[in-house]
């Protein structure tokens, strides 16, 4: 069925009778029907246009309650409001990242619950941003009763405005990419159409609905297409992922997806606790995408899977952007992997890719994405936009149906990064070999854990700290040895012997994770920063240098360093103790904890909370969650609470089940 625009969908499939089914815990699920969804958003529009809001202004929908962001945001559909998705602000850059929002936007009310309403203030008058925050309307999702008179339905058209996708995760300026309901629906056509998907598929993902993967591909072309839908909220499936594969077993979803940390989040799981009664045979594609997809991770995902009946080829590599609303090329469903190898430093723009031998030192291993879609049209260019052949290494340049005219409210932005012609650069770097090769940012944007963080961002993070200026720092990204992912290496101008410049690295430590929730991988003094002749940093440099190890005596001259500065602490550790400092420093890559070392000071970012807390439950059954981390931040404080915790549950005849070694 052919729509013009998304409301055009939602009125078509609530005649049908597929849904939503938003999984809530192990045990608790609820189904809305598109039927009842359409009437729930018109109940929200109804509420919206009470309060002032008009058609073609923004609305921010900002919460972490799925149902809530979705009965607003087919509200904002049937009433031509705009709606701009954003992550709920949890974390101090999430909620500076509303403030430029909204200091970006014409016309915006702030939707949002009334803690993060909280939140919010707070941070804003700490920031002396509050005329800020309070010349835009804010409504609160509280107020919204059941039972809403219905709306007014505004007519829109294809090439209006439908959705304001802001860069998501970056620690930089962000920019909004206009998507009109032609650009979305041409690419879910598009993407139904190459993945082959049709109304008797149904799709389950834990991915956030302010992420255009978690949106536009799990969310709006199910519902576009007819399918049944399962969403599974972000903070669930990183307390407890195995769940992720549980829901699907149970629901017999065909289609899942996760970008790469979601695959080693689970993975890891699966080492601490085994997957009971799950089926996976329904499955037919999982996607693979939003982060570099690594071959090494697909293989142990697919055999750790294998015996639960995963299909051998469910692993679907995809590539996309939200400037092209989601997607630009599939790889053929249910084919092997297809993977290449290439001479590593042999990647610039305009170099001819040399393919090495799988076990060649310098082979840098990358998996194909297929084909273009048909809503998007490809090219490869060097750096003055030039095309090039087949087989050399250049800017990934797209147009078409799906792909944006701009950014929003930005003039300086309106048109960057588009060619003369009317093509836009992705800031990838790709080789064309028959099927499409992304090769990696052009940019020295590093991707952890799924998020964008642009390397002069972090940088300044850095330059605050007495001592360090504009230029003494650099930050570089780094391939993970396990999967080929990102990792985060600081590098700093520092002439002084190596054992004054201790106290710095742990103030540069903390900066980074305090500032942009980032884990340093490594951090490295040096008498000289490579820089061009007009004083930029030359961070390729520096990669090249750590991939040939040049720094590996340093970090070991470091390590002993900070090994004899510690003073000896012999302490008698309690049974609860010493497991949790076992976990701690699994989780952590091997650091050791003491044990009134915060954990959050020793780099334990939310995915690493979730992971020790997911460890500890399995062991002590439904003794604490992931919160109480704020309050008992040390293991020190952390070991008698879980103690008091049991005994309590002991108390009430209701003793945790000991696992692992506790149980022996």
């Amino acid at each position: 069925m052919e729509f013009t625009t998304l409301a055009q969908a939602l009125l078509a499939r609530a005649t049908g009778n597929a849904g939503i089914t938003f999984v809530e815990s192990e045990q608790r699920e609820r189904q809305v029907s598109y039927a009842e969804l359409l009437q729930r958003a018109l109940g929200v529009l109804g509420f919206l246009q009470r309060q002032g809001v008009k058609p073609g202004e923004e609305l921010i929908l900002c919460t972490d309650n799925s149902l809530g962001f979705v009965d607003a945001f087919w509200a904002c559909m049937l009433g031509g409001i705009v709606p701009v998705p954003l992550a709920a602000p949890s974390s101090r850059e999430q909620r500076r990242r509303i403030l430029t929002v909204l200091g970006l936007l014409r016309q915006p009310t702030l939707l949002t619950g009334r803690s993060q309403r909280e939140k919010m203030a707070a941070y804003a008058a700490s920031e002396n941003q509050e005329p800020l925050l309070r010349a835009a309307r804010t409504l609160l999702l509280e107020d919204i009763p059941a039972g809403q008179p219905s709306g007014s339905p505004h007519t829109t058209a294809a090439h209006d405005i439908a959705l304001i996708q802001f860069s998501s995760g970056s620690t930089g300026q962000p920019k909004g990419v206009v998507l009109t309901h032609q650009n979305l629906l041409s690419n879910i056509r598009s993407i139904q159409q190459s993945a082959r998907l049709s109304s008797s598929d149904s799709t389950l993902s834990w991915m956030p609905l302010t992420h255009d993967m978690g949106l536009i591909g799990f969310h709006l072309l199910p519902l576009v297409a007819g399918m049944r839908q399962h969403l599974l909220p972000p903070e669930l499936f990183v307390r407890k992922p195995l769940l992720w594969l549980q829901a699907a077993s149970r629901s017999r979803a065909t289609a899942l997806g996760s970008p790469n940390f979601g695959y080693r989040h689970l993975l890891e799981a699966l080492q601490r606790s085994s997957l009971r009664d799950c089926d996976l045979s329904a499955v037919r594609l999982i996607f693979n995408g939003a982060e570099p997809i690594s071959p090494q991770l697909c293989e142990q995902f697919q055999q750790a899977l294998a015996p639960h009946g995963l299909r051998p080829n469910a692993i679907f590599p995809v590539y996309g952007l939200a400037e092209a609303a989601l997607a630009v090329a599939f790889a053929e469903p249910a084919a092997a992997l297809q993977v290449i190898h290439l001479q590593r430093d042999a990647l610039g723009v305009g170099s001819a890719a040399r393919q090495l031998d799988c076990a060649a030192a310098n082979a840098l291993s990358l998996v194909s994405v297929g084909q273009p879609l048909e809503s998007s049209n490809v090219r490869i260019a060097d750096a003055d936009g030039r095309l090039l052949p087949d087989g050399s290494v250049g800017q990934l340049q797209i147009s078409g149906e799906g792909v944006t005219a701009g950014y929003y409210a930005h003039p300086a932005l309106l048109r960057e990064g588009f060619t003369a012609d009317g093509w836009l650069n992705t800031g990838d770097l790709a080789v064309s070999l028959d099927s499409l090769y992304i090769v990696g940012r052009e940019k020295d944007t590093i991707i952890v854990n799924g998020q964008n963080f642009h390397a002069h961002d972090l940088e300044r993070l850095c330059e605050s700290l007495p001592g360090l200026a504009p230029g003494r720092v650099a930050c570089v990204r780094i391939p993970s040895t396990a999967d080929g992912s990102d990792s985060l290496a600081v590098f700093l101008h520092w002439r002084r012997p190596l054992a004054e410049c201790l106290p710095l690295l742990l103030q540069v430590r903390d900066a980074v994770m305090e500032g942009a929730g980032v884990e340093v991988h490594a951090i490295i003094p040096l008498p000289l920063l490579p820089k061009t002749s007009s004083g930029k940093l030359q961070r390729f440099a520096l990669r090249d240098a750590w991939l040939r190890g040049d720094y590996t005596q340093t970090l070991a001259e470091l390590q002993a360093i900070a090994r004899a500065s510690e003073l000896p602490k012999p302490e008698p550790l309690s049974e609860m103790q010493r497991m949790l400092k076992t976990l701690c420093s699994e989780v952590l890559r091997g650091r050791e904890i003491g044990l009134n070392d915060n954990l959050i000071d020793c780099g334990a970012d939310s995915l690493a909370l979730a992971s020790i807390a997911l460890a500890i439950d399995e062991r002590y059954p439904n003794v604490m969650t992931v919160e109480d981390f704020l309050e008992y931040p040390t293991i020190a404080a952390l070991a008698p609470f879980l103690e008091r915790r049991c005994g309590n549950l002991l108390g009430k005849g209701a003793a945790p089940v000991l696992r692992g070694t506790e149980a022996s």
